[in-house]
């Protein structure tokens, strides 16, 4: 298991895999404003929505991003960015054979 995604007992180096990196989602200074409070606002608890997001899948996939925000009471806006985070650490991918919608799972390494 990453150590990096996942460090419950210390939380804040998990919190930002790149603290140089510019938390921006538009071009205006509004945009910017809303994004950089957003990050500050999950500070010592990304790691942790992290883990939980991983778990539930672990236990309970294949899940799509509903049934997770479901079952953890997360907002899509806070799921999703947890969840991408773990598909692009290689410790989730997409469920094959799934329709339309698309259903996340451990990876087999994992």
């Amino acid at each position: 298991m990453n150590q990096y995604l996942f460090d419950l007992i210390n939380p804040s180096p998990v919190d930002d895999p790149a603290p140089d990196r510019t938390y921006v989602s538009g071009a205006t200074r509004e945009t910017r404003a809303t994004s950089d409070a957003a990050h500050r606002s999950l500070r010592g608890r990304a790691g942790t929505m992290r883990r939980a997001v991983y778990e539930l899948i672990k236990r309970d996939g294949p899940l799509d991003d509903k049934a997770i925000q479901a079952v953890l009471g997360m907002g899509g806006s806070t799921e999703r960015p947890r969840r991408r985070e773990l598909q692009q650490a290689g410790l989730i991918e997409a469920a094959p054979g799934m329709g339309r919608t698309v259903r996340w799972r451990v990876t087999a390494g994992v």
